[in-house]
């Protein structure tokens, strides 16, 4: 009789504990997801204003403009440079709404970016490829036709009874075409050095893509809260540390 009341009591047992477990993790879960919904995240953006460079290092001003949203938001600064000083961020907020916090934080997901850049890039190098191509091909073909006119440019030999206005006209012909043949040539090589130039530039940037892909971006997080919508003015500055000038 004691034994099954002992296996009752730990049954009971077992079964509340088991109880304020699952009271435990749906507290957990309803609470996570509560300070989840709380901030509507949206993206802040903003342009370089101003820049003052030191000897080392630089301060960059930047302003943006956004729509608030009635309650708690979270403004997300997108696309800044890797080499922020974190204790130098400043923000500057007009509106009527409650700045709550500032955070920064490192963007490791632009690889994907940085691959469509590349990608897109490509594509438009491959167009100038096919662009170059036909230029070249037409170069040949008036290289060709220079050599056949210049071949037959004789009329079988002035000793075979040509009058004179027959060789004027020949003539003529003759420096009408090859100059044609000429202008062409001169103009196809131009339109080709820049078509060449254009793909030269887009290596290069891809070159700056590729060699920027180990490094992330930041990003400057703000918190802020409103009693109704309004709008926002937010200026924003930082250290960099990869700049610097001398006399």
């Amino acid at each position: 009789m004691i034994i099954s009341n002992l296996h009752e009591c730990n049954s009971l047992k077992s079964t509340q504990i088991m109880k304020l477990i699952s009271s435990f993790l749906f507290l957990l879960l309803l609470t996570n997801q509560v300070f989840a919904q709380s901030f509507k995240e949206a993206t802040l953006k903003t342009e370089i204003k101003e820049v003052t460079v030191f000897l080392q290092g630089a301060l960059i001003t930047r302003k943006g403009k956004t729509n608030v949203q009635k309650g708690k938001s979270k403004l997300i600064i997108k696309g800044l440079s890797p080499h922020i000083d974190e204790k130098s961020i400043q923000v500057k907020a007009n509106g009527n709404f409650t700045v709550l916090s500032i955070k920064h934080k490192f963007n490791y997901l632009n690889e994907l970016q940085n691959d469509k850049s590349v990608d897109s890039l490509v594509d438009l190098i491959e167009v100038l490829d096919v662009k170059i191509s036909k230029k070249n091909s037409r170069l040949e073909v008036l290289t060709e036709m220079k050599s056949v006119l210049t071949k037959n440019k004789d009329l079988g030999g002035i000793n075979t009874g040509v009058s004179l206005v027959q060789l004027k006209q020949a003539l003529q012909l003759y420096d009408n075409e090859l100059s044609a043949i000429k202008s062409e040539e001169l103009t196809t090589k131009i339109s080709l050095k820049e078509l060449k130039k254009e793909k030269t530039n887009l290596n290069k940037q891809i070159g700056a893509i590729t060699n920027q892909k180990d490094l992330p971006s930041s990003e400057v997080e703000v918190r802020i809260e409103a009693d109704a919508k309004t709008n926002g003015d937010f200026t924003v500055s930082y250290l960099v540390a990869n700049a610097g000038w001398y006399p």
